[in-house]
């Protein structure tokens, strides 16, 4: 947080994960950008999830159809539901994101409830006596930050991080370049952090694929990671495909 402060931002909310979150205390954070993030004390003096945007963009006003995308991530605020972002546009709105893809990318706190919480990456059911903070940061113009470690599922160096494309991952934080996916497998999602194996009747010839083929209509596979149509076969006698 002691970069952040460095990088021109001024603190302006750091409160426990028990204590609700309101519409009027978010209106108090006034700034051209806003920066949402947690840490797992009030002694931690590291973030372990953070993203910034536009304030227009991370305050703003959403629906459960219309997230604002802006800066990498998708950001939302819908009062008595939640505030708080995801790498991925797919959002589970209960009292707060219950979306299990993508966990690690996940921020989202009860907005206008009893309640505070919810989660941070994985981790849910914050609610209370987590000892997890809520922090927020504004800035009329941010500088860069310098030395970030970029998270698994980016790449990047000297505090600039972007997502791995679509059919690419990286596995690990503090990664300078993705690797495409290997003929076989895919990634279907930017901000990948594996590959998944070609379902059955579908294959991969190429690496870096985002989509498998499909098989031939008339024929199948039963094999997973298939990397050439060869491994589709002709639908026996009484079948079909």
């Amino acid at each position: 947080t002691a970069q952040l402060v460095s990088s021109g931002w001024s603190l302006c909310s750091d409160v426990p994960y028990s204590e609700p979150t309101t519409s009027s205390m978010l209106d108090s954070c006034q700034g051209s950008y806003v920066l949402f993030g947690a840490k797992s004390s009030a002694c931690n003096d590291r973030l372990a999830l953070m993203a910034f945007a536009r304030s227009a963009s991370v305050l703003g006003k959403t629906n459960l159809s219309s997230l604002t995308a802006d800066n990498g991530v998708y950001w939302y605020r819908l009062s008595q539901k939640s505030v708080g972002f995801s790498g991925s546009h797919d959002v589970d709105l209960n009292a707060a994101d219950v979306e299990a893809s993508q966990c690690w990318s996940r921020l989202s706190w009860n907005l206008d409830q009893d309640c505070g919480g919810y989660r941070v990456g994985c981790l849910t059911g914050l609610n209370k006596g987590s000892g997890w903070r809520k922090v927020i940061y504004v800035s009329s113009r941010p500088r860069p930050f310098v030395g970030c470690v970029c998270s698994a599922g980016s790449y990047g160096s000297d505090g600039t991080c972007l997502n791995c494309a679509a059919g690419a991952f990286s596995s690990a934080p503090e990664s300078a370049v993705c690797q495409g996916c290997s003929a076989g497998s895919f990634s279907s999602e930017a901000g990948g952090t594996s590959c998944g194996a070609c379902p059955a009747s579908t294959y991969s010839s190429s690496p870096g694929a985002s989509v498998c083929s499909l098989c031939a209509a008339g024929t199948s596979s039963l094999a997973l990671g298939a990397t050439s149509s060869a491994a589709c076969l002709t639908c026996a006698a009484g079948t079909f495909s």
